[in-house]
C-alpha cells in the first residue's frame, strides 16, 4: 500500500469517527490520530455452489390438472418428482446458463452469491387424489338423519300419535256439565307415520361432501425448481490483522465482499469431487490499524477497504457515556430491575435527547415493533455503529425501553387492571365460598377448575373493552412526547398477563376457603350479606318520596339492643369482643354469620334479631 493511500484511508476513518463522537460529551477535534499501521496482502475467496432442488405444492378441489398430469397414478407421479430431483442435482447441462451468467458478471457475481439462485424451472405436474371422506362419490351420509332420509317427528316423538284434551258435555240429571277427556289422535305433523322427511338432505339421506366440495377428488399440483445454494469461505495471506479480516469477511458474507476488497476478481472455476461448482476469487486487501486518542484514553481501530470499514470497533462510547452508564446501573441495582419512576424517566429523556448517539438510539428503540431486551441492545449497538461494549449496550437498551414505557407507554396496565377487577374478584370470592362446601378433594378440584375457566372466559370477554380503554389512555399519554419518540401501540400485551393473574386471584380465595373449613374462620357469605344490606342505604341514595306526616314511632334503645346482641353472640360461639353497645365491624360480621347459619334475612332490624336470639336455647 502506498503512503498516500494509507493517509487517505486514515483521514476518511478519522472523519467518520469524528462525526460519530461529536456532541457526545466530546467534540470532533478532540479525537486525535496517534499512530498508523498499514499493510496490503492477498485475499482468496471461494463460493461453492451446491446443486439441488426445491418444490412448492398446492391442492385444489376437483379437476385442476396441468400439462404434465398423471391421473390417479400416484406411483408414477412420485417417480416423476424423484426424477426431477435427481436431474436437478446431477444434470450438468441445465447448469450451463447459470454458470455463464456468473462467469460474465465476474466479480460482480459476488453481489448475488449470498442466497440460493434458480438454475431451471421445471413444468408443474399434477395427480388426482380420491377424497377419503366420501370415497370418491362426492356425497356423504346426512348428519341429520344418519343416511336414512327420514327423522323422528318432533311433535309426537316418533309414536305417530299424541294425546289431546277434548271437551265433552253430558246431562247429569239436573243440568248439562262439561268434562275433559284425553284422547289419542293421529299426529298432524307426520300423519301418523312417526317420521318426517329430513330437511337438510331432502329425503335422500346424502349430502355434499364438505372436504372436496362435492367433487369426489382433489388435484395435487407440484412446482419444482433446480437451485444452486452457495457456501462462502475466505483465506488470507499473512499480514496486518489477517486473522481478524478472515473472520470478518466470513461473517459478513459474499454479498458484501466487494465493499471491503474492491480488487476482488474472478480467477477460475471448476468442479470438485462432490460435484459442486467452485468459483475462485482473488484480490488485494488494504488494511490499516489506526491508533486514536481522546483526552487520556487511547484505542486501536483495525479497518479494511478504501472507505475504511472498522473490523473490530473499539468501546469508545463506554468512555464517552461513562456517567450515563453508571447512572443506569445504579438505577437498576444488583437485581437488574427494569422498572424506573416516571420522574426519573423524564430526566433521562431530557438528558438522552441532548446526546446525538443516545437520541438516535432512543428514536430507533421507539420504532421497534416489540420490546425484548436483545432488540434494545442491538438497536443501541447499531446506533453507535458497534463502538460500545455488549454489557453497556444492554444496560442502555433496557434503560431506554423502561424510560419509553413511562413517557410513551405502548399500553396502559392500569386500564386493564380496572376492567379485569370484576372477573378477578369473582374468581377470588367464588373460590372462597365454594371450597368450604366441597365434598372431597375431587369435587373441590373440579369446582376450582370451573372457577378458573370461568375467570379466563370473563377476562377474554372483557378484553375488547380493556383494549379500547388502554388504547385511549396510552394514546393520550404518547401525545406528550414528539412523534419520533412515540412507541407503537401494543395494547394486547397485558392480556396474557391477566390470564396468569387469574391463577393468582384464585390462591387467596382457596387459602381463605380452607381456613373456613378447617380453622373455623368466619365464612364469606355473611360479609357479603352485610355489604349488600349496607350498600343500598349508604352508597345508593334512597329515593325522595313525599309522605304524609306519621305519628312518632317508639324509639328503640339501640345501644342496649346491641349490647344484648353482643352478650348473646359472645356466649354462643360468635366472639365479638367487648360488649360496648357499638355496631363495629366485628359485630357486623358475627351478626351476618349468625343470620347466614340460621337462614335469616340480612335486612332484619336489630330488635327482631335480638328477639330471635332470645327464643333460641
Amino acid at each position: 500500500m502506498g503512503q498516500n493511500e494509507g493517509n487517505v484511508q486514515s483521514r476518511r476513518l478519522m472523519e467518520h469517527l469524528g462525526k460519530l463522537v461529536d456532541g457526545n460529551h466530546a467534540q470532533a477535534h478532540e479525537l486525535q490520530a496517534t499512530g498508523l499501521s498499514k499493510d496490503t496482502y492477498s485475499v482468496d475467496a471461494w463460493v461453492t455452489w451446491q446443486f439441488g432442488h426445491d418444490s412448492r405444492s398446492r391442492t385444489v378441489h376437483g379437476n385442476g390438472a396441468v400439462t404434465t398430469h398423471f391421473g390417479f397414478e400416484k406411483g408414477a407421479f412420485e417417480a416423476h418428482l424423484h426424477a426431477l430431483g435427481h436431474d436437478a442435482a446431477s444434470n450438468r447441462e441445465i447448469r450451463v446458463p447459470f454458470m455463464q451468467t456468473v462467469t460474465v458478471a465476474a466479480a460482480n457475481s459476488l453481489r448475488h452469491s449470498g442466497e440460493a439462485q434458480m438454475v431451471k424451472e421445471y413444468d408443474a405436474c399434477s395427480v388426482h387424489r380420491q377424497c377419503g371422506g366420501c370415497r370418491g362419490s362426492g356425497q356423504v351420509a346426512c348428519s341429520g338423519c344418519q343416511g336414512s332420509g327420514r327423522r323422528s317427528c318432533g311433535s309426537c316423538g316418533g309414536s305417530g300419535s299424541r294425546y289431546v284434551s277434548v271437551n265433552h258435555t253430558r246431562w247429569n240429571g239436573h243440568s248439562h256439565e262439561s268434562y275433559v277427556v284425553q284422547e289419542r289422535q293421529s299426529c298432524y305433523g307426520c300423519f301418523g307415520s312417526g317420521n318426517q322427511v329430513c330437511g337438510p338432505c331432502g329425503g335422500s339421506g346424502r349430502q355434499r361432501c364438505g372436504s372436496c366440495s362435492g367433487q369426489g377428488y382433489f388435484t395435487d399440483i407440484v412446482e419444482t425448481w433446480a437451485l444452486a445454494r452457495p457456501q462462502w469461505w475466505v483465506r488470507t495471506a499473512s499480514g496486518l490483522a489477517h486473522e481478524l479480516l478472515q473472520d470478518f469477511m466470513a461473517k459478513r458474507g459474499a454479498a458484501q465482499a466487494l465493499d471491503f476488497v474492491p480488487s476482488l476478481s474472478l480467477l477460475d472455476t471448476g468442479y470438485d469431487d462432490a460435484d459442486r461448482w467452485v468459483v475462485h476469487y482473488g484480490g488485494e486487501a488494504e488494511v490499516i490499524e489506526q491508533s486514536i486518542a481522546l483526552r487520556n484514553q487511547s484505542w486501536t481501530v483495525p479497518a479494511v477497504g478504501p472507505k475504511p470499514v472498522p473490523m473490530k470497533p473499539a468501546p469508545i462510547f463506554d468512555y464517552l457515556l461513562a456517567a450515563e452508564i453508571a447512572h443506569v446501573r445504579d438505577l437498576r441495582g444488583a437485581r437488574k430491575q427494569t422498572n424506573i419512576r416516571a420522574r426519573v424517566a423524564r430526566r433521562l429523556f431530557h438528558t438522552y435527547r441532548g446526546l446525538p448517539a443516545l437520541d438516535q438510539a432512543t428514536q430507533e428503540v421507539a420504532a421497534l415493533a416489540g420490546a425484548s431486551a436483545p432488540a434494545g441492545a442491538n438497536t443501541v449497538r447499531q446506533a453507535m455503529q458497534g463502538f460500545i461494549s455488549t454489557d453497556a449496550a444492554t444496560d442502555l437498551g433496557e434503560a431506554i425501553q423502561a424510560m419509553l414505557h413511562k413517557i410513551s407507554p405502548p399500553y396502559s396496565i392500569l386500564a386493564w387492571a380496572l376492567v379485569m377487577l370484576v372477573p378477578l374478584s369473582w374468581v377470588a370470592v367464588s373460590t372462597a365460598m365454594n371450597v368450604p362446601h366441597a365434598n372431597g378433594w375431587f369435587d373441590g378440584a373440579f369446582g376450582l377448575a370451573g372457577e378458573l375457566i370461568g375467570g379466563c372466559l370473563g377476562v377474554l370477554l372483557l378484553s375488547p373493552l380493556a383494549w379500547v380503554l388502554s388504547a385511549s389512555i396510552s394514546g393520550l399519554l404518547r401525545l406528550r412526547v414528539p412523534k419520533p419518540y412515540r412507541q407503537k401501540g401494543r395494547n394486547w400485551v397485558p392480556l396474557r398477563q391477566m390470564l396468569k393473574v387469574v391463577l393468582l386471584a384464585a390462591l387467596p380465595g382457596l387459602l381463605y376457603g380452607l381456613s373456613v373449613r378447617y380453622l373455623r374462620m368466619p365464612p364469606v357469605e355473611p360479609a357479603i350479606r352485610v355489604a349488600s344490606a349496607w350498600v343500598p342505604g349508604h352508597i345508593i341514595p334512597p329515593p325522595k318520596v313525599l309522605m304524609r306526616a306519621q305519628p312518632p314511632l317508639q324509639r328503640v334503645n339501640l345501644p342496649a339492643t346491641y349490647r344484648a346482641i353482643q352478650h348473646y353472640l359472645n356466649g354462643h360461639g360468635y366472639p365479638v369482643g367487648p360488649e360496648d353497645g357499638q355496631l363495629g365491624l366485628r359485630t357486623r360480621l358475627q351478626i351476618g354469620r349468625y343470620l347466614y347459619q340460621h337462614h335469616l334475612s340480612a335486612a332484619l332490624p336489630p330488635e327482631t334479631v335480638l328477639a330471635d336470639m332470645l327464643q333460641r336455647p
